[in-house]
């Protein structure tokens, strides 16, 4: 048993623990790519950008540290990063503090269902657009691309393609 994602004639498949780990990387990507786009914008004066960038910032720190806000169905597991990172979803300031820093694409990808469901084109668009910022950060040994821990980097072009003939050809993404 697996999910399975299809669009015309393009499709990606893979397990749901497969699936699941997936999400969590690039959960863990896409707060990579923020620090480093953090780290290298600098505001002279305080503006309502830069207290978005701290809002955000505190948001993910307390993913990353395990700190639930309210008690999950899957009881306080602390060291589910998908879980808690959908936790937060449901706050719309999260939500739209991704969207505000071009990362929207990470709700629209982690907060569907694992099977019978669609991408529309629009969440296509936004997720086609974070796998592309955020997949420098899926490499992770420079050297060897074969390694065992870049092993994400490659089929996530399989991924992009799915969301990117979507967007071509303006029809959803089934999800079975």
């Amino acid at each position: 048993m697996g999910i399975n994602l299809y669009c015309n004639d393009k499709d990606f498949g893979c397990s749901y623990s497969c699936w699941h780990n997936i999400r969590i990387e690039l959960i863990k990507a896409t707060f990579e790519y923020l620090e480093v786009h953090f780290a290298v914008t600098e505001y002279e004066e305080e503006t309502h950008e830069h207290g978005s960038m701290r809002a955000l910032k505190q948001y993910i720190e307390k993913i990353q540290n395990g700190s639930v806000i309210k008690e999950s169905i899957f009881g306080n597991n602390k060291s589910n990063l998908l879980e808690l990172f959908n936790t937060y979803s449901g706050l719309l300031e999260f939500v739209d503090l991704l969207i505000q820093f071009g990362v929207g694409g990470i709700y629209s990808l982690c907060n569907k269902s694992d099977c019978e469901g669609f991408y529309s084109v629009g969440n296509s668009y936004d997720i086609c657009e974070l796998l592309k910022l955020i997949k420098p950060f899926l490499l992770k040994n420079k050297e060897d691309l074969d390694a065992e821990e870049n092993w994400l980097y490659k089929p996530i072009d399989d991924l992009i393609e799915v969301f990117k003939v979507s967007v071509e050809k303006n029809e959803m993404v089934r999800i079975s």
